[in-house]
């Protein structure tokens, strides 16, 4: 065997060698770093199947708006809510994976029917299908007893996903198991009681309290506040009052609340009426 046929057989060697260190480390990071890739403009209906045990949520896009579905209530959803939802879903970036065995499923919460499951269609085609786990924090800078407040700009946060379909949990940056994970059906729902734009200007507002209580009313005569149209009143305070009246958001829903006992109460009744504001605004408590 002459040296010609020695040197291609070294760079023949040499040539394999590069090759096999270069698929070994492909094979170590053989994991999708775009774990959850869907465009999200697509998607017109979600699932999500709470952990909690909470009856599944539906959201569907109809006539470009969101309707949400507990199976008992259908009711309009915020744009907002379904659009911050979605972008969360689309900001999933893989760090790593954390586990390939089945057996370490409870470990990380992914397990299906103790976890959220989050199914992503656009029509009757499945986009996506994947479980959202529990979530971790590091303290890089010696955690909380070393702090008198903790500082959440250090802080390292790390959810754990897996897809339905794959027995791999993946670790992914940041909170995605609160802000995936921890949904309601409240929390697409529009809260919004009052909301008047900035060119309404209040000029009146009378209440009803019911039975017999007598009513009042808040006038605006010239540029005095008057109370029932002649006492005058704190301008300043007055001010104060319907400043808070422009924007008026709900917490809680009273869905188990029953009309037909309606009339067992007292209705107490909020008219109000102002310059650019088409029609007045009745509020019923």
């Amino acid at each position: 065997m002459n040296n010609k046929t020695l040197l291609i057989i070294l760079v023949a060697l040499i040539a394999i060698y590069g090759l096999t260190q270069i698929f070994a480390k492909k094979k170590d990071r053989s994991f999708n770093t775009e774990l959850i890739s869907v465009d999200t403009a697509a998607v017109t209906s979600i699932t999500i199947v709470p952990k909690n045990g909470d009856p599944e949520i539906t959201l569907k896009k109809e006539n470009q708006e969101w309707i949400a579905s507990n199976g008992t209530l259908n009711v309009k959803a915020t744009t907002s809510s379904v659009a911050n939802f979605l972008e969360s879903v689309s900001r999933v970036k893989t760090k790593r994976v954390a586990a390939k065995d089945p057996a370490k499923w409870a470990e990380y919460e992914v397990e299906e029917g103790k976890a959220t499951q989050i199914k992503l269609f656009a029509g009757n085609k499945l986009l996506e299908d994947f479980i959202v786990g529990r979530f971790t924090y590091n303290q890089p800078s010696g955690g909380f007893q070393q702090q008198q407040q903790p500082n959440f700009n250090n802080m390292s946060f790390t959810s754990y996903v897996r897809l339905a379909d794959e027995n791999e949990v993946y670790a992914v940056d940041g909170t995605l198991s609160m802000t995936l994970g921890n949904q309601n059906f409240d929390n697409f729902r529009d809260k919004e009681v009052v909301s008047l734009s900035s060119g309404v200007e209040i000029t009146e507002l009378s209440v009803t309290p019911g039975g017999d209580t007598p009513g009042y009313s808040i006038s605006k005569n010239a540029n005095q506040w008057v109370l029932n149209g002649s006492e005058p009143l704190d301008s300043a305070k007055v001010a104060n009052y319907l400043n808070n009246l422009t924007s008026v958001q709900a917490y809680e829903f009273a869905d188990d609340f029953d009309d037909a006992q309606a009339n067992n109460f007292l209705e107490k009744t909020m008219m109000i009426r102002g310059n650019n504001l088409l029609e007045p605004l009745s509020i019923k408590c």
